[in-house]
């Protein structure tokens, strides 16, 4: 387990407690990675997120959607958030507007667990 997934491991359980199918309406679970990907052009990106040349290419794909980003990144890494996590925070705000909208895809969605609900990430 990465040191990240350990880090909201409790966040992630409280959720899993909360979580139903019927929430699952509004409630969706989406990876940064996934969104960057349909910015993309459903295309793979080429630097590594925390690379300043990946901060880069995030904030290109990001800017058209929030152009006051590059500012608020630029104040929040001075005090100490870190970009990539900023760029995280944003693509899925980005994709929480398409969910909202009606417009978002999924990866998954056939497949439900014990539980009924379904396993998928939205973008």
């Amino acid at each position: 387990m990465s040191k990240q997934s350990f880090a909201i491991l409790r966040k992630i359980g409280h959720v899993d407690t909360l979580i139903s199918p019927e929430k699952q309406k509004w409630i969706v679970e989406v990876h940064p990675e996934v969104s960057f990907w349909e910015l993309n052009g459903k295309q793979p990106l080429k630097n590594k997120k925390s690379s300043d040349a990946g901060v880069a290419e995030r904030l290109k794909l990001l800017e058209p959607h929030y152009p006051s980003l590059k500012r608020y990144l630029l104040e929040s890494a001075s005090a100490g958030t870190k970009r990539d996590d900023i760029l995280d925070a944003a693509v899925a705000a980005w994709s929480a507007e398409r969910v909202a909208r009606g417009q978002a895809c999924s990866l998954g969605g056939e497949e439900v667990d014990g539980r009924g609900l379904r396993m998928e990430i939205a973008y």
